[in-house]
């Protein structure tokens, strides 16, 4: 995913590479694990569907939880290292 284009100011854009895939506006994104964050660590939700013009991908808009232009740091407690 990336963040703030053009047309995305203060948005995440990201990429549904299945068209058939079906989300919806208010849909939430969390962190999936495959990269570096953990699994499960919400994002935001999708305010928007796009679909591309040559249908090989949909586009979505996420409004995310939080402005990541002033995040520097973040901290991931495990509630489970607390038990």
């Amino acid at each position: 995913m990336d963040y703030e284009y053009k047309d995305f100011e203060g948005y995440i854009k990201g990429y549904l590479f299945d068209i058939n895939y079906k989300v919806l506006p208010g849909d939430i994104i969390i962190t999936s694990g495959l990269g570096l964050y953990p699994k499960g660590i919400p994002i935001g939700s999708i305010d928007k569907i796009i679909e591309d013009k040559n249908n090989l991908l949909k586009y979505v808009k996420i409004k995310p939880y939080v402005n990541l232009k002033k995040i520097d740091k973040v901290m991931i407690l495990n509630p489970r290292d607390f038990n």
